[in-house]
């Protein structure tokens, strides 16, 4: 019930135990496997606040304790320090946040009664102010997930005092729009987990009406497709800690039964050597890149539709595109240029009116 984001190659979570409210602050070391107990965030105990890091440096605060606490503070990990910010003007208890770029939001969130709202806010450190960015058009909520790939925000699930949601949204920082995407797979769920790594979300655990949850699922932005995972192999929780450092997970503490916490701590590791997770075609539509790893070039192989042309598209892991190429019906083999590419792993899709038929890792070395 506290907060959690990661620094460079640590992570860090602020305490806030069910029923007795905290200030701690610890940092972990994944090379060591060790906790170092920090400065603490300021002089306020709370529960159920917000954290998320912008670049070399912290963010957190709000929660209650009892009331509504809208303290923002910055925190300097080679200083050790804690330093307040302005305060947030939205609704403080149990908000999701995240960040892109050089700016943080907050959305959702509450006030000390529950009661759940949708507003949006984009935080600038630089002037340190706060300003209110396009609601979420979907229902109010507290306790939903929140994280980013590339410069896109995804966030959804939670619930209001009646209904828990699976609904997931899409929210583009340039257009300052949000997208509908594919609901988040089983049960409705509130205080769940969620962390990017390699350029897909990772969702899990939570509760569903009294239910504890250890499922675990994955999300493809660029499918817009879920696919589910080995679940947590600890009791299902909710209110867990969690970041991702590198090419890893980290998922730990929460709780079940009030006043009852939970100290364990594990480590995801996504299932491809390279963290690289396995992409699925949506279609049984072939396609072979040969060689592949490629220095030089590749040749990519394709079926041919009758009476359709088709783009072969090719994308960073993050989505940037980096070569497209119309093809007409007729042929079905394509030489690629890769000397210029930068060393890494390439997205390779083929894609007719809008809808792509395959997708298929290439990596240039």
């Amino acid at each position: 019930m506290g907060f959690s984001f990661s620094i460079g190659n640590k992570g860090y979570i602020g305490y806030g135990a069910p029923l007795s409210a905290s200030n701690n602050f610890w940092e972990y070391d994944p090379l060591t496997d060790v906790w170092t107990q920090k400065a603490d965030i300021g002089n306020i105990l709370r529960v159920y606040g917000l954290g998320f890091s912008i670049s070399t440096l912290g963010y957190a605060g709000l929660g209650v304790n009892p009331g509504s606490l809208n303290d923002w503070w910055e925190y300097n990990p080679i200083a050790n320090v804690w330093i307040q910010k302005a305060l947030f003007p939205g609704l403080p208890f149990s908000a999701s946040g995240f960040a892109i770029g050089s700016n943080g939001y907050v959305c959702f969130g509450g006030d000390e009664f529950g009661t759940p709202g949708n507003s949006f806010w984009k935080f600038d450190p630089l002037l340190n102010s706060w300003t209110q960015k396009s609601n979420l058009i979907a229902s109010p909520r507290t306790a939903a997930i929140a994280f980013t790939i590339s410069n896109k925000a995804y966030t959804g699930t939670g619930g209001n005092l009646t209904t828990n949601f699976q609904d997931f949204w899409e929210y583009d920082v340039i257009t300052d729009a949000w997208t509908q995407k594919a609901n988040v797979p089983g049960n409705t769920r509130i205080s769940s987990i969620a962390f990017a790594i390699a350029g897909c979300g990772y969702v899990g655990l939570g509760a569903n009406n009294g239910v504890w949850l250890n499922d675990f699922w994955q999300y493809q932005p660029l499918l817009n497709t879920w696919i589910q995972k080995t679940s947590f192999p600890a009791a299902g929780r909710t209110n867990a800690a969690y970041f991702s450092v590198g090419s890893k997970g980290y998922v730990g503490f929460g709780t079940q039964n009030l006043p009852a916490v939970f100290n364990d701590v594990w480590e995801y590791t996504p299932d491809s050597t390279t963290g690289i997770p396995t992409i699925t075609t949506t279609e049984n539509y072939p396609i072979s890149i040969s060689p592949n790893p490629a220095s030089q070039y590749a040749v990519i192989s394709i079926q041919p539709i009758e009476n359709k042309n088709v783009e072969i598209l090719i994308t960073t892991l993050d989505g940037k595109k980096v070569f497209s190429k119309q093809v007409e019906n007729k042929t079905s083999n394509h030489t690629l240029q890769t000397s210029n590419f930068p060393k890494g792993i390439y997205l390779v899709q083929v894609i007719s009116n809008a809808k792509v038929l395959g997708t298929k890792k290439l990596m240039v070395e």
